[in-house]
């Protein structure tokens, strides 16, 4: 096996092993749990629509958005999935391509980018659905969320957790 080879293996099987040590430490959240002082509050954007005073309209295409967005992460993780395990054979079959794998990881970010705009598409949509004053509103919340996280952020060295060990 080449080096780079070495190296790639290496990487993708450490990264593999400390995301299992991530799963296994538990979610965020401060004293009390999500939402306990100093935890994770939420998804900005979710925190933000339950802050608004919704019509039955309304909170339907928020709810509409949820499930799609849901679907959407869903199936980001599951190709997710897949392109770890094929770059995994690749490496394993002992003589791995290096175009096969940039192939691997073009297509990824193809699904990630589609994603992402179908989620601003979305979002965009229910947006429109608001009044001028929810819409201020929305806003406003987006912006403390913003503004808690960079003070976290900075509380925390620009870590978002513990620093790790040796590499």
């Amino acid at each position: 096996m080449t080096r780079t080879a070495k190296i790639i293996a290496l990487s993708l099987v450490t990264s593999l092993g400390l995301g299992g040590v991530a799963v296994a430490k538990g979610g965020p959240g401060g004293p009390g749990g999500p939402g306990g002082p100093e935890g994770h509050r939420g998804h900005p954007v979710g925190e933000a629509i339950r802050a608004l005073d919704l019509t039955e309209e309304q909170t339907a295409a928020a709810d509409a958005m949820r499930d799609e967005i849901k679907a959407l992460h869903e199936a980001g993780r599951e190709s997710r999935e897949a392109t770890r395990d094929a770059m995994l054979a690749e490496l394993e079959s002992g003589d791995p391509s290096r175009k096969a794998i940039k192939a691997l990881i073009d297509d990824e970010m193809d699904l990630a980018r589609d994603a992402a705009q179908a989620r601003a598409d979305l979002l965009l949509d229910f947006y429109a659905l608001l009044t001028p004053e929810q819409q201020a509103e929305f806003t406003t919340s987006l912006r403390a969320s913003k503004e808690r996280h960079e003070a976290m952020r900075d509380q925390h060295d620009g870590r978002r957790g513990p620093p790790p060990e040796d590499f």
